[in-house]
């Protein structure tokens, strides 16, 4: 099996469809998509949350409005599904089908020991 970094799992996750899976379908407007926010803490009466791709090509989700989070696809996933990390990211890996095992996008710092 090879190793697959989180940020290469993210980037084969298609956002916009994840995103209506919570969020019911959007509307495209002006190279972004547009959705009622799908957080049930928020009754979005009006599209306030937007999924966007930037000039690197990485996607990102955004609630304008009450909710004013953001993030990746696996951001949402730890935002509506109060997954861990490694829990959305093995959610992830279902959702696109990847037979590989992730590995941080960077190795972790380590904690410096408390000193006497």
């Amino acid at each position: 099996m090879s190793d697959l970094t989180i940020a290469e799992l993210v980037a084969r996750v298609d956002l916009a469809g994840l995103v209506e899976k919570y969020a019911g379908p959007g509307r495209h407007s002006g190279g972004s998509w547009l959705y009622s926010c799908p957080s049930p803490d928020h009754p979005d009466h009006h599209p306030s949350f937007t999924v966007r791709q930037d000039r690197s090509g990485k996607w990102w989700w955004r609630c304008h409005s009450q909710c004013a989070r953001g993030g990746d696809a696996l951001d949402l996933l730890t935002w509506l599904e109060g997954y861990s990390t490694a829990e959305a990211a093995g959610q992830l890996r279902i959702i696109t089908g990847t037979d590989t095992e992730w590995r941080p996008s960077a190795p972790r710092k380590p904690i410096p020991a408390p000193r006497p």
